[in-house]
């Protein structure tokens, strides 16, 4: 059988690059390297072993600065050295690059700017089923008052209600004041539920 060799020719991989110690007075290789300056971090030079010792016992990258200037440094690093924002400042930046970004000519079709929108779209949601949620209590107290279930028809409601007068009206309790604050919440749940009846 014939041995098949790949068509493709085996790439060697380059040699390293080879360079003489930055160090002054030194011929040896330079294997290590390290920042020409604070400036140029990017920028490298080589050392042998032994130098890249010393450049390292004696590299200080904050060499001139002053303490406030070391400070800010230390602090902006937190970030990367990108800008930030105060709480709250957010909003006023997002709506900044929204105009920035977002003009009339440009159509956010998919809606990825309306999280503003959506937020007050939510929030009026929630009030209007906390506003139905706080009816639907009123009316099950309203029926509470009379008696009554909320399946009952509004000739029920009205035969319960002048029975209920009837049984609290001042006049016949002899101005008792449970009678009269009993005699309020059945005129409350009637026009309640009568109203609501009309609505």
């Amino acid at each position: 059988m014939a041995n098949v060799r790949s068509s493709r020719a085996f790439k060697r991989s380059p040699e390293p690059e080879t360079h003489v110690c930055a160090w002054p007075g030194c011929k040896a290789v330079g294997v290590h390297r390290a920042p020409l300056s604070r400036q140029q971090l990017r920028e490298y030079q080589y050392f042998c072993l032994d130098h890249i010792r010393d450049f390292n016992r004696s590299w200080n990258f904050f060499e001139g600065w002053k303490q406030d200037e070391i400070e800010n440094f230390q602090h902006e690093d937190l970030s990367w050295h990108r800008p930030t924002w105060k709480m709250g400042d957010r909003e006023v930046k997002s709506q900044a690059f929204h105009n920035a970004f977002f003009s009339e000519r440009i159509k956010d079709h998919f809606g990825f700017t309306d999280e503003e929108d959506d937020g007050k779209r939510g929030r009026s949601r929630r009030k209007e089923s906390r506003a139905e949620e706080a009816d639907m209590a009123e009316q099950r107290r309203a029926y509470a008052v009379l008696g009554l279930k909320p399946s009952a028809e509004e000739a029920e409601i009205k035969s319960r209600f002048k029975a209920e007068v009837k049984l609290c009206h001042p006049d016949l309790n002899g101005g008792d004041k449970d009678a009269e604050e009993r005699l309020r919440d059945v005129i409350w749940a009637y026009r309640h539920l009568t109203a609501r009846d009309k609505g």
